[in-house]
């Protein structure tokens, strides 16, 4: 008698290895897209992910994962890359540790939501941006942040750690 086994356990159970298990759950969850994956990004892997196939890799670490997204789009030391004022220091650690600037932008008066201005960005000169989606919502001003970034051919990486389970 007694309750079922938990789903998590009979997953355990059925797959004998640990590579195996984040396969399949870094498939389900979409895995973080890093390739081609180069010499200089093995060391970084190694610490914090388990490389699934070919150009992905299930990341545990977003601070792993932002430096291989920026790694993976041209930017040159001390390019600026937009993000909100208020966000986690881990983010602001990644980005330096890449050798880029972090160029805070305005968050609105909840304190939560980069502040979206087409004449104030213009002026910041930022070569990426760094959109988070907080508290399982999607930022209001996302459509219009895409549509500044892709006019300006401007990498836009969503930052969905705080939304996980996010639809656009």
């Amino acid at each position: 008698g007694g309750n079922p086994p938990d789903p998590f356990f009979l997953l355990i159970i059925y797959f004998s290895e640990v590579q195996t298990i984040l396969l399949w759950i870094g498939k389900a969850m979409g895995g973080v897209f890093v390739g081609p994956l180069s010499a200089e990004d093995e060391p970084l892997i190694a610490q914090e992910s388990v490389v699934i196939d070919p150009g992905y890799a299930f990341v545990i670490s977003g601070s792993v994962a932002i430096r291989l997204l920026l790694r993976g789009v041209g930017l040159q030391p001390g390019d600026r890359v937009a993000i909100p004022a208020l966000i986690c220091p881990s983010v602001v650690w990644a980005i330096r540790a890449e050798g880029l600037t972090p160029a805070f932008m305005d968050v609105d008066g909840d304190g939560f939501w980069m502040l979206f201005d087409p004449v104030h960005w213009e002026k910041c000169a930022f070569k990426a941006i760094l959109l988070p989606h907080m508290y399982g919502l999607l930022h209001p001003q996302t459509a219009d942040i895409m549509a500044f970034a892709e006019d300006r051919g401007l990498p836009l990486f969503h930052d969905a750690a705080q939304s996980y389970g996010l639809l656009w």
